[in-house]
């Protein structure tokens, strides 16, 4: 008879025999011999763990604010009008859920002036719109024109679960650049409309001036935050404070910028100097580098100089910005400024 290897025995176990050793013993548990027994309960089970968890998927994807459901371009901050009158962009946007107020920043860039401007505020006509299934009725928008080419809106009552809402902007603008002054007969109008493309013809824009902004938590750049519920007044004096502060500091800026330019330039003066003293006792090679340093430095002044012109017209641009928003101030003060009535909003489909 063999007789019994305990060396074998007392050999350490490695960690593979472990785990496999762990999962026999875990297969000897109650539960697990149940599970065995109850083939048609264990399926039962595992079903409906599944099936609950698909339903906690769809539900989390069609409540969640942040779901992807809008183009790249509806989103997109930044739009040209059809009608090449100009164009618009959403620099900034908030939103504080804990009382339903967002405030919109625009830029506009008018494309029928023959100077650079923003679209005058007259010529902007504004539309507030919600989805159906949202209860919107007591929301309402306030334009806030700036000076030069701002324009705030405020937007309150924003229902919490809004989804999304469309902020309008039709552009009233006269565009000449497409004017046709020349006779035009008949014949030539037909050749035209036949060399023209089908689609072309057919295709035409229901809304060559009008803009449309998303704004919605799905969008990166709308930013939660909390906003003080204000007066009309009170925004309005928040911001045109706000904008007085951001332009006093430029001035700040300039007239610093200047200062260091000017001390440069009295710096490269005194280069200039010490090289054309050296250069009177330099000849060959040495003098010709001499000279092409001074000139250098002369170039250097000239750029410095029109420099220095360019922040004297920067700040006094901005100073006629600052007067003007102070006179805005006095007149919210007063009570004189112009606001235009609040937009309603309206209900419509987004798509």
């Amino acid at each position: 008879m063999m007789q019994k290897n305990y060396y074998d025995e007392n050999i350490p176990k490695s960690y593979k025999e472990k785990i496999i050793d762990w999962f026999v013993d875990l297969k000897e548990l109650a539960l697990f011999r149940y599970f065995r027994r109850k083939i048609l309960f264990r399926k039962t089970l595992f079903a409906g763990i599944l099936l609950f968890s698909c339903v906690v998927l769809v539900i989390g994807g069609l409540t969640s604010p942040k779901r992807v459901t809008f183009k790249a371009e509806q989103l997109d901050t930044s739009k040209t009008f059809t009608n090449s009158s100009g164009s618009m962009e959403l620099v900034n946007q908030r939103y504080s859920k804990e009382n339903g107020i967002a405030v919109l920043e625009f830029e506009t860039k008018d494309d029928t002036s023959v100077i650079e401007e923003g679209i005058k505020a007259e010529n902007l006509e504004w539309q507030l719109f919600f989805p159906p299934t949202v209860k919107a009725e007591k929301a309402e928008m306030q334009v806030i024109p700036l000076t030069e080419n701002k324009i705030s809106v405020v937007v309150k009552n924003i229902p919490a679960n809004y989804g999304v809402f469309i902020v309008r902007a039709t552009n009233n603008t006269p565009v000449d650049k497409s004017v046709d002054v020349n006779y035009k007969s008949y014949k030539t109008y037909l050749q035209e409309e036949k060399g023209k493309p089908k689609d072309q013809q057919e295709e035409v824009d229901d809304n060559p001036n009008s803009l449309d902004f998303y704004v919605t938590l799905q969008n990166k750049k709308l930013v939660e935050t909390s906003i003080q519920d204000l007066t009309r007044e009170e925004f309005a004096l928040s911001i045109f404070n706000s904008e007085i502060d951001y332009q006093t500091s430029q001035v700040t800026r300039l007239e610093d910028a200047i200062k260091t330019l000017k001390n440069s330039t009295v710096n490269d003066k005194k280069s200039i100097d010490n090289l054309t003293k050296e250069s009177k006792y330099s000849i060959g090679e040495e003098l010709i580098q001499k000279q092409d340093q001074i000139r250098t430095l002369m170039n250097s002044i000239d750029s410095k100089n029109k420099q220095i012109d360019t922040a004297e017209t920067s700040i006094k641009t901005t100073k006629e910005i600052i007067a003007n928003l102070q006179k805005n101030v006095k007149a919210v003060q007063e009570g004189t400024f112009q606001f235009n009535a609040p937009v309603r909003s309206v209900s419509a489909k987004i798509d």
